[in-house]
């Protein structure tokens, strides 16, 4: 799905990445955990090309869209948000175990 070699990004003296490198599969399942700042999403910003990385490469995989959706404002059209984001919640749905849900 996608490789990181070598990112580094630094904010001032803040630097969140040094050097990481990872490789993502098509059928991998991942999280993101850490505390405040730590810079998880940034590194979402970057794998979507948002920001660039003082150093390193971000290679996605063929026929891969990158979509964001950024949490921290009110939508002004949630309908249409929901109507967008329905097939993901359903296709997970199907997924998880019976005592998990995702609702839309």
């Amino acid at each position: 799905m996608f490789d990181i070699q070598n990112l580094t990004l630094q904010y001032g003296k803040k630097q969140l990445f040094k050097d990481v490198s990872c490789r993502i599969g098509n059928q991998d399942r991942i999280g993101l955990v850490g505390v405040n700042g730590a810079g998880k999403s940034t590194l979402l910003r970057l794998i979507a090309g948002i920001e660039q990385p003082d150093d390193g490469e971000i290679q996605l995989g063929r026929n891969i869209k990158i979509s964001y959706f950024l949490v921290s404002t009110k939508p002004k059209n949630s309908s249409l948000i929901r109507r967008y984001w329905k097939p993901c919640w359903q296709q997970q749905d199907q997924t998880l175990p019976p005592h998990h849900s995702v609702r839309s």
